[in-house]
């Protein structure tokens, strides 16, 4: 067996080693796989567009809001125009707890209307004629100027109260009973019936 020397044993390791040196194609691979910028692929960001689509749900909304309050007339009082040009305005919420009384005399009745939330009550009082054993029946009704009122009794649901120009009032009733009344204020809590009986009230209503 030969012995190497220590010359002999440093080449062989210089030949050894070559063999793990990379070559010139391999290096400037690296190197430009080391100083190739980063390139990042071109994708959609929901973070851009954030803005964009707030801004969009907000004037979405803004417009919604306009247009409610616009065709809402209850709520804001605004006026409709009946056929003939007159305004008028839903008035029915200010009637809320409200209570008519008739104070006149002038007819065979004796009217209450009661305005209760979403109920509406006319009651009629009236009891009977002042009785006079030399008077018929039919005498002593005609001696009241009122004979009738277009006012009926009962229980309702459905109605509202619209006031129009010059102090006048309408109570208009839907369903199978309905029913339209128009009051003028003549005062600030007293009201005249389109027939002519008079009415007060202990409340202000617009």
């Amino acid at each position: 067996m030969n012995h190497l020397s220590d010359d002999d044993m440093i080449k062989g390791l210089e030949t050894l080693g070559q063999s793990f040196q990379p070559s010139a194609t391999q290096k400037e691979n690296s190197r430009r796989h080391i100083f190739q910028p980063n390139r990042h692929k071109k994708g959609f960001h929901i973070q851009k567009w954030v803005p964009t689509i707030v801004s969009l749900v907000v004037l979405i909304s803004v417009s919604i809001g306009i247009f409610v309050l616009i065709n809402n007339e209850s709520y804001i009082g605004a006026g409709e125009s009946t056929g003939n040009g007159a305004l008028i305005t839903d008035v029915t919420a200010s009637w809320d707890r409200t209570l008519l009384r008739q104070t006149s005399t002038t007819s065979p009745t004796k009217f209450e209307i009661i305005f209760d939330k979403d109920l509406l009550f006319v009651f009629d009082r009236f009891q009977s004629f002042e009785y006079n054993p030399d008077e018929s029946l039919e005498e002593a009704f005609a001696k009241y100027k009122i004979k009738e009122s277009p006012l009926v009794v009962g229980e309702f649901t459905e109605y509202r109260v619209v006031k129009k120009s010059n102090e006048m009032y309408t109570i208009e009733v839907t369903g199978r009973q309905g029913f339209t009344y128009t009051l003028k204020k003549v005062a600030p809590r007293k009201f005249v019936g389109e027939e002519g009986i008079e009415y007060s009230t202990g409340t202000y209503v617009e």
